[in-house]
């Protein structure tokens, strides 16, 4: 099918301009707005989406819009941020007055341009090796929800998350899918892997055939044959390390671990010397560090305890 390209202007840095480049396609009918790389540094999602246009039909049953990157400049640094606010993009929603800086026009063009759509599609990636996954965010309704777990199982994900944003997830609850969901809109979660997890073209287009059957479900597209799949669901219990150090697995995505258990090895760049980490819960690996440097409070884990 057929996109033209617009931008959303943000606003002047006098010498520069922040806007937000988006490939429009489609006419009347129902409205989709997918959102890629809010925060800059998650890539995986241009790819998919590469691979999403050369795969849709000629004509579709509504518009699709899509915000190709809502964070160019964290893009441009390789950064998760807006660099000058430093700032979280996916945080602060709705805009509490009185606020200052650039996030805050961003916040609200953001979100008014949502608002004119009817789904919502915010694509994102770990930047961990982890199994990808669908974000279950409370939705406004049990028949709401209903919809967006039967989309999300047909995405092609590996898994589903429960977001329990009044408890375990409370640092996602002013994430712009709240925000969204209580002004009515249906609001979808993807969580991919991070690129350099991904060796081949194959699971990219998995992904976007992912897109497609999400599509499908909400009447944009005519897809004759879709999964029938129910992922298993979890809620994450993540494993914050408590030193510094060079990371070292011990164990791999999906397996299961028990409390006690050895996750992995912190390596101590002074003396050479292994520290064991231990889980202090069980369930099964979803994300897990590669071999690298980590911080004293960074995270080297996270366990997905099973939801019946």
């Amino acid at each position: 099918m057929k996109f033209v390209s617009k931008k959303i202007s943000i606003g002047s840095f006098g010498v520069a301009d922040f806007s937000l480049p988006i490939l429009s396609g489609g006419d009347n009918g129902p409205k989709v707005l997918i959102v890629n790389n809010i925060h800059g540094d998650e890539v995986t999602g241009f790819f998919v989406l590469e691979k999403l246009l050369s795969l849709l039909p000629d004509k579709i049953n509504g518009q699709i819009n899509i915000i190709t990157t809502a964070n160019p400049f964290g893009l441009i640094h390789r950064q998760r941020f807006l660099p000058f606010d430093e700032v979280d993009p996916n945080r602060g929603f709705p805009t509490v007055q009185p606020a200052r800086g650039i996030a805050v026009p961003f916040r609200d063009k953001l979100t008014n341009l949502a608002l004119q759509h009817d789904f919502i599609i915010d694509l994102h990636s770990f930047m961990k090796p982890c199994l990808s996954a669908g974000l279950l965010l409370p939705q406004k309704d049990e028949k709401t929800d209903l919809l967006v777990r039967r989309c999300l199982n047909v995405s092609n994900a590996d898994i589903l998350i429960k977001m329990n944003v009044k408890t375990t997830e409370k640092r996602a609850s002013s994430a712009l899918g709240i925000h969204l969901i209580q002004n009515g809109k249906l609001f979808f979660v993807l969580e991919f892997n991070p690129i350099r997890q991904i060796k081949n073209d194959d699971s990219l287009v998995k992904f976007a055939d992912g897109l497609l059957n999400i599509l499908a479900i909400l009447g944009l597209i005519n897809k004759t044959e879709l999964p029938i799949n129910n992922l298993p669901l979890f809620e994450r219990q993540s494993l914050i390390s408590n030193d510094s150090g060079l990371f070292v697995p011990q164990i791999n995505l999906n397996n299961e671990i028990k409390k006690g258990g050895i996750i992995g090895f912190l390596i101590n760049p002074k003396n050479l010397m292994r520290s064991p980490i231990v889980s202090p819960f069980e369930g099964i690996i979803t994300e897990i560090a590669d071999r690298q440097f980590y911080m004293l409070g960074e995270k080297l884990a996270t366990i997905g305890k099973k939801v019946l």
